[in-house]
């Protein structure tokens, strides 16, 4: 083993303790000797960027998200310039705790001992999926501007800032959006029921003559405004994008604050929570005026 290796690991053992330490007790400086000024940062439901003010940002508003917020170093591994930690990051959602692993990539300035630019890989479907069913969540998570749905920071921040993220942003969201609702329209045309069996306690009622009407008329409505939220028009597309955010308001409406007809916790949870989400992803999509 050479010299440089010896000083290379070194380096390494030093900066993932460093790491590991600001994870222990999380505040908005805690990486500051850590992160070079203008460190480069690639990060799922944090905002992508660069620069070190940038990092304390995203740490303060992760932190009134998550105030007990605190990750674990599980593994780590290091060649050269380059460093992959492996670790656990856990928190209270919602009255209840939230846990998740995640893999940065951390390329290093040897000489300097810094990180100059952090990847963070993680699959971020899993911990939307729980915080759509913890409605205690929904507004420390809104209001935070922690992700998903980045761009509602727009709604949360001052105009000039806000407009610096939008066109991109909306683009996206539109387009994620029709698809999304496309697919939910047509497989509801497909299987009617299927929106009865989840608000109920679960039976199959196929043959509920009814519930396949409504579940095929709710099936065709988001359809169609799924093709009209992805019209090549923009007049169109935000037609269908503030429809769009009114059905899903009633919808979740009609479900949360719904006491009889036999509909389930579970029912309220799935589909009035992700109605809610819908909407609030639709919203947060809306062009600027």
């Amino acid at each position: 083993m050479s010299i440089s290796d010896v000083q290379s690991i070194e380096v390494h053992e030093q900066v993932v303790d460093a790491f590991a330490r600001g994870w222990l007790d999380p505040t908005p400086d805690a990486w500051d000797e850590l992160l070079d000024a203008d460190v480069v940062l690639n990060q799922p439901f944090l905002r992508c960027g660069r620069g070190a003010q940038l990092w304390r940002d995203e740490v303060a508003r992760l932190l009134a998200f998550l105030p007990d917020v605190r990750g674990e170093v599980l593994s780590w591994a290091g060649r050269d310039d380059v460093v992959f930690i492996h670790m656990r990051v856990s928190g209270t959602a919602g009255g209840r705790e939230l846990t998740f692993t995640a893999t940065d990539r951390l390329e290093l300035d040897l000489s300097r001992g810094v990180v100059v630019r952090r990847d963070s890989y993680l699959d971020p479907t899993p911990v939307a999926a729980t915080l759509l069913t913890r409605p205690g969540a929904w507004l420390p998570w809104w209001r935070s501007g922690v992700g998903p749905v980045l761009g509602r920071r727009k709604f949360l921040t001052p105009r000039s800032e806000g407009e610096a993220m939008t066109s991109d942003y909306s683009r996206q969201m539109t387009r994620a959006l029709g698809v999304t609702r496309m697919v939910v329209g047509l497989t509801t045309v497909a299987r009617p029921s299927l929106a009865a069996t989840v608000l109920s306690s679960g039976g199959d009622r196929s043959g509920d003559g009814v519930d396949t009407a409504v579940g095929r008329m709710f099936g065709i409505r988001d359809a169609a405004l799924a093709a009209a939220t992805l019209s090549a028009d923009p007049a169109v597309r935000g037609t269908g994008l503030r429809l769009g955010v009114v059905a899903d308001v009633i919808d979740a409406g009609a479900v949360l604050l719904s006491r009889r007809g036999g509909v389930t916790g579970r029912g309220k949870v799935l589909l009035g929570g992700a109605a809610a989400l819908f909407a609030l992803a639709g919203f947060s999509a809306l062009p600027r005026r």
